[in-house]
């Protein structure tokens, strides 16, 4: 069995929520990707697993408004410290977050969410498992 783990490196995603569409931005890639809120997503390589993950929540939780996302990760890409793993759980966390609490926080606020959040410290609701 192999264990991915690293120590004091941090993933981090920002997000703007509100708009009509779905932004990401990766800091370490120099890439960003834009789509429609109802554009269906083409994989063709950049910024793929970002995609994969706005896509599953965008269907699962219903999302009706867009938002932008920023992605940040300290472990440099392909290194092996598990910086894709790290990067899939902010963007995951932060999406959930944003839809559990939209309301709460309202439109046009910048949240940051690091990979290690719990549902306890963030959430004010339950959150569904990823």
């Amino acid at each position: 069995m192999v264990l991915s783990a690293t120590i004091n490196r941090y993933a981090t995603a920002t997000v703007v929520p509100g708009g009509s569409s779905f932004r990401v931005r990766s800091v370490d890639y120099d890439q960003s990707v834009t789509y429609g809120i109802d554009d269906p997503f083409v994989y063709d390589g950049q910024l793929d697993l970002a995609k994969g993950v706005i896509d599953h929540f965008r269907r699962r939780e219903k999302l009706g408004d867009g938002f932008e996302v920023t992605l940040h990760n300290d472990a440099p890409p392909g290194s092996g410290l598990g910086s894709s793993s790290a990067v899939t759980v902010a963007l995951g966390g932060i999406v959930l977050w944003s839809a559990h609490n939209m309301a709460r926080i309202g439109p046009q606020t910048r949240t940051t969410v690091p990979a290690e959040w719990t549902a306890e410290e963030t959430l004010d609701s339950p959150v569904p498992v990823l």
